[in-house]
């Protein structure tokens, strides 16, 4: 999408920010964790599976008023999808969606998800590259450029000093914000592989609104990490205010 309209997208998420008090970035979040131990040590990636949740999928949501639920997103959603990896022994990562991928998983679906795990580790040709600032190709980079991945990092230490290897690992436990939308399953070889294919040829559909709604959340979503990508800061002067906005190298 043209720059400059990323870049005014950009600017009025940043004004609602302002307006609303400074939240703390997702990477803080998963730093600070939620009880620390050897089990909430993460790394943010800039990959993403596309099909391979094998560990199953959830929906966590949030009460908002007695009959409304809304999508946990950002830093809440990270940290409560974390806790549904923590709380699988088997679970190696996870990956988090942002609110405008659901209604292309509502029409493709029937039902929806923010919060996939997986179980093993799998070839690089399970993987679609999430550029930023990329203009999103193929169906998968669509989809992939919605999602937010999360690997879980070996060797870090304990609060103790001891590795990760040797610790006694946390007890950990389910968020109760989060609801199974599609259960767990084993991908046999032949499964992997033919799902590789299907990235390999760009995940076509064949489906002109699904791909329209692929297309608009991908939009939406760059645009979207494209403003969390930039800090700001408030510089106190006795005749004015002066707002700094900086890119983050990451």
């Amino acid at each position: 999408m043209p720059l400059l309209r990323r870049a005014s997208t950009a600017a009025a998420l940043l004004v609602g920010a302002l307006a609303a008090g400074v939240v703390a970035t997702e990477e803080d979040s998963q730093r600070r964790g939620g009880g620390g131990g050897c089990n909430n040590s993460y790394t943010k990636m800039n990959k993403s599976t596309y099909g391979f949740d094998d560990g199953g999928c959830y929906m966590c949501t949030e009460q908002q008023g007695p009959d409304v639920q809304l999508p946990l997103e950002g830093a809440a959603l990270s940290e409560h999808c974390r806790r549904m990896c923590d709380a699988d022994e088997s679970c190696v990562s996870y990956t988090i969606a942002r609110t405008a991928n659901l209604p292309a998983q509502d029409y493709w679906f029937g039902s929806r998800a923010n919060c996939c795990l997986e179980r093993r580790h799998y070839p690089p040709g399970a993987f679609v590259e999430v550029a930023r600032g990329a203009t999103p190709i193929t169906s998968c980079e669509r989809d992939a450029a919605c999602w937010d991945r999360y690997e879980k990092t070996a060797g870090r230490e304990s609060k103790a000093g001891e590795t990760c290897a040797t610790a006694q690992p946390q007890t950990a436990t389910p968020s109760p914000l989060c609801t199974m939308a599609w259960e767990p399953i084993v991908y046999t070889d032949a499964e992997v592989r033919e799902k590789m294919d299907f990235i390999a040829r760009g995940c076509e559909s064949k489906d002109s609104t699904f791909e329209g709604l692929l297309a608009a959340a991908a939009e939406r979503c760059q645009e979207e990490a494209f403003a969390e990508s930039v800090t700001v800061s408030i510089i106190s002067h006795p005749k004015a205010l002066y707002m700094r906005a900086t890119i983050l190298d990451t």
